[in-house]
């Protein structure tokens, strides 16, 4: 029975790393020229999912084998992304952003690295090409200041949360100056809707041919609006549990405070916080 899943093991890897190198071996041969490494990665990550979730169906279940073969797909997507990232900012430090290849909660996260600074802040950083493909952009430039706030809680959502929502609670443009522009949201991050304020601070910078996002989780949840909690108490009051309207409730909620937090002292600590999560991405900031 051992000798059986042993031999189980190296048929899946031997399936899966023989692809990719296969994948390899012909982009290879088409050249630098019509085949760029962001590319190459994607149409290699692609191919990844796209085996191991055909054994994943075929076989009913996740073995020990199939999630070792998952290992190696994405150690083999990480190497291909620190050889991307290498003259980034932070030199392809920390890990592949990418959880699962398989059919899991937290499939589809964004392409890229991503490392822990500290307990509450969270880096994640790719190039710009990755980030168009990913969020379906065909400009070749990404402006910052034109993407819809909700989006890009969406964006901020797909680089930092598996199973969660990141909702817009504040934005604020940090600017565009000397070839850096900078964006910051104020957001909550829930798996269901509700009467509590935000909880996290989060930063997009594009500099060069790289995008860096932080996620940086408050101290303590912002000071509640006694205004916005008001639309909630109304809610509750009329007793209803249809979804719909919940959502409508909710979207209101969060308009309330985009409307008001910005006329509160704590704002200013807020947009500070950011301009130093912002020196620090852009590595005028060390620290």
């Amino acid at each position: 029975m051992r000798h059986n899943k042993y031999l189980q093991f190296i048929i899946v890897v031997l399936v899966v790393s023989f692809w990719g190198c296969t994948k390899a071996h012909q982009d290879s041969r088409v050249g630098n020229d019509k085949l760029g490494p962001t590319t190459r990665y994607l149409a290699a990550r692609d191919s990844f999912i796209y085996r191991l979730q055909e054994v994943q169906k075929r076989k009913g279940v996740v073995s020990d084998s199939l999630l070792d073969a998952e290992r190696i797909a994405l150690f083999q997507l990480e190497l291909k992304l620190k050889d991307m990232l290498k003259e980034s900012r932070f030199e392809s430090i920390g890990h592949n952003n990418l959880e699962t290849l398989l059919g899991f909660l937290g499939f589809g996260m964004m392409d890229g690295m991503s490392f822990r600074k500290d307990s509450s802040l969270q880096i994640f950083y790719t190039n710009k090409d990755l980030f168009l493909a990913y969020v379906g952009n065909k400009d070749s430039e990404i402006s910052l200041a034109k993407i819809p706030p909700d989006s890009l809680a969406k964006i901020f959502m797909n680089a930092f949360q598996a199973d969660a929502f990141v909702s817009n609670f504040s934005s604020v443009d940090l600017g565009n100056e000397d070839g850096v522009q900078a964006f910051g949201l104020v957001g909550s991050v829930s798996q269901y809707m509700g009467s509590f304020t935000p909880q996290f601070v989060y930063v997009a910078v594009v500099k060069g041919k790289y995008v860096y996002m932080a996620e940086l989780e408050l101290s303590q949840p912002i000071e509640e609006i006694s205004k916005c909690r008001l639309i909630w108490d109304d809610a509750e009051k009329e007793g209803t549990t249809n979804m719909t309207v919940m959502e409508k409730v909710f979207s209101q909620y969060c308009e309330c405070y985009r409307s008001e937090l910005k006329n509160t002292p704590q704002f200013q600590s807020l947009k500070q916080q950011m301009q130093s999560i912002l020196a620090y991405l852009v590595g005028s900031n060390s620290k």
